[in-house]
């Protein structure tokens, strides 16, 4: 008993530190990836603040842009314009179906984008209002109080909501929420091309396209932190033909994605 008892303490003694040893190492290890994610994040987030500034240079403020901005030419329809209703927006009863979170997050971000859409048009606004109000009530999240004036997350200040989503730890949900809203954007933009694209300087058709690429590409690189996001990735593959530099390009490389655009919108809410 005695030999069988120092045998398991001297196994003892060589198992612990080894334990140690991987613990410290996965110690490291898990630091080293911390860091490196939140380089990833910090660099994901400066190419959010890009994109936002460039769509706020837009030379005509488009309707269809949920972030806030501080001094933005109005973009308006004509009254012969608003007669022609858009019968391509979501229903906002799609927030009474939804179960999964992510879906949710996704369906604020599309349905925000509808929201201002309907304004634009002077079509009611109550029932955009009343789905936003039972999503953002049902996924409970804090940071969307940075959304807005009491929450309302029809109109997004990005940094502010970027940031309150990282202290939470749901910095995967902003990302849904934003590739949700981008995706509705050029949606609406395919189904009225005559109507948005002339918003669209050379400059401003490159930039916007450009950032586009950034964000995409940042999101993949975080694929290995958050492998969630690798569903996303998969369901804005088709937005990778967006890299225009100029109004002539992107106009052919929108009417290149209005057949799979349609697809891509589906999926996210699937």
């Amino acid at each position: 008993m005695k030999k069988i008892a120092l045998l398991l303490i001297a196994a003892a003694m060589v198992i612990v530190p080894s334990c140690k040893n991987n613990q410290n190492a996965a110690e490291e290890e898990n630091q080293e990836m911390s860091l490196q994610e939140q380089y990833l994040t910090e660099d994901l987030k400066i190419q959010i603040q890009g994109l936002s500034e460039s769509l706020q240079n837009l030379k005509h403020f488009p309707g269809i842009n949920i972030f806030k901005e501080d001094s933005v030419t109005r973009f308006e329809l004509t009254p012969k314009q608003k007669m022609l209703k858009p019968d391509f927006l979501l229903a906002p009863e799609v927030a009474d179906n939804l179960v999964d979170l992510t879906q949710k997050y996704r369906a604020v971000g599309m349905l925000s984008v509808d929201y201002t859409t309907a304004q634009l048009y002077d079509m009611p606004i109550d029932a955009y209002k009343n789905a936003l109000a039972k999503l953002s009530t049902d996924i409970n999240d804090p940071a969307f109080k940075a959304l807005g004036e009491e929450g309302e997350t029809n109109q997004i200040d990005v940094m502010a909501f970027y940031d309150a989503e990282v202290e939470s730890g749901r910095a995967n949900f902003f990302w849904e929420i934003m590739a949700a809203s981008a995706v509705e954007q050029v949606y609406i933009m395919t189904q009225k091309m005559d109507l948005f694209v002339p918003a669209f300087d050379d400059k401003t058709a490159s930039d916007v396209t450009y950032r586009f690429i950034l964000v995409q590409e940042g999101i993949k690189a975080l694929i290995p932190y958050h492998p969630e996001m690798e569903s996303l990735n998969q369901v804005l593959e088709p937005l990778y033909v967006l890299n225009a530099i100029n109004v002539e390009q992107l106009m052919s490389q929108l009417v290149e994605l209005k057949s799979e655009i349609e697809s891509v919108r589906t999926k996210l809410l699937q």
